[in-house]
């Protein structure tokens, strides 16, 4: 049993065999025979009537031995399975669909205080419009997106009234850059291909924007920032001779659970990046299918559709500043 995002072995689930071959059955019959992984994620079956079987495996939430929702860990094999004295060994990949849903949030009120009792500086920040940047402490990462986030949503943004400038006030080709804002109308982001070590101004006029309160700037803002050095950055080198390129292998570069970086392969099996953030990075390869960068979920209903795979490379790659990080990985 093979976790398919993460390509590791899971023992918690539980594999189970129907009799019955039409999709409902696994939701809503109790199986014929059922087993539990072992510590490496293996299952066996002993004493069991030959045939063929439908097979599946699960969280097993609340001991129905059912596929109950969508957010459930869930594997099925892609045809019944013939079980003779000799049975070829299977293999499941498991995943849990995406829902869409959100979580639902509990908001808490804070008893308004009197407006007399308010300092000068309190009523000042109440009707003056809030931002921040993530240029942190004037320094920008080149590998990231400079964002411009408000404390509330925006009504009216007008980035033509924005200056984005060099170091000695030079208005940047607009040709060259753009803003894009997310759903909420708090972040703006602004695409542009950065250099290193360089120096940049944002000059914000008090009548580019309100919020959805009609809260504007108070006065014309200025931010400025400076990118970092190319010292300040590793380079990579990543070569998988024996890669399989016709099922689009990418490569996951992942910090803790989550999936910060992913790159294509070249036609010479390699990933090649000359400016990379140090640091310590668990590898994967992952098969991408459909070509969308990311890992898809499987769907079992309608669409017998597996989980694209995910497999993952037991060697670190630990990234140093102003280093060439040049390795070769066999899978």
């Amino acid at each position: 049993m093979v976790i398919a995002n993460t390509g590791k072995a899971d023992s918690s689930l539980v594999v189970v065999l129907h009799r019955k071959f039409d999709d409902s059955a696994v939701v809503k019959d109790r199986p014929r025979y059922l087993t539990r992984m072992d510590s490496t994620g293996s299952f066996y079956f002993e004493n069991i009537q030959p045939g063929r079987y439908a097979v599946y495996a699960m969280k097993d939430e609340g001991g129905s031995h059912k596929y109950l929702s969508k957010g459930q860990l869930f594997a099925f094999a892609d045809s019944p399975v013939v079980i003779t004295e000799n049975t070829s060994p299977l293999t499941l990949y498991a995943y849990a669909e995406e829902t869409g849903t959100r979580p639902k949030t509990t908001t808490t009120q804070t008893p308004a205080q009197p407006a007399g009792r308010k300092t000068a500086r309190e009523r000042e920040k109440d009707r003056r419009l809030q931002f921040q940047t993530n240029a942190t402490n004037g320094v920008f990462d080149v590998l990231d997106t400079f964002r411009i986030t408000f404390a509330t949503g925006m009504k009216v943004f007008d980035s033509t009234q924005l200056r984005f400038t060099d170091e000695n006030f030079k208005d940047i080709d607009p040709r060259r850059y753009r803003y894009v804002r997310d759903t909420t109308n708090k972040i703006f982001a602004m695409f542009y291909n950065w250099p290193t070590d360089t120096k940049f101004n944002l000059i914000i006029p008090k009548t580019f924007g309100q919020d959805s309160a009609g809260r504007r700037l108070l006065k014309d803002d200025t931010v400025t920032w400076r990118t970092k050095k190319d010292i300040d950055y590793g380079e990579i080198r990543i070569r998988i001779p024996n890669l399989n390129m016709s099922q689009r292998p990418v490569l996951q570069m992942v910090v803790g659970d989550n999936v910060k970086y992913s790159f294509p392969f070249n036609n010479r099996r390699e990933v090649r990046m000359i400016l990379f953030p140090p640091g310590e990075y668990e590898l994967r390869v992952l098969y991408d299918t459909n070509g969308n960068l990311r890992w898809d979920t499987g769907n079992f209903f309608g669409k017998k559709l597996q989980p694209e795979r995910v497999i993952p490379i037991r060697r670190k790659l630990t990234v140093k500043a102003n280093w060439d990080n040049d390795i070769d990985i066999s899978l």
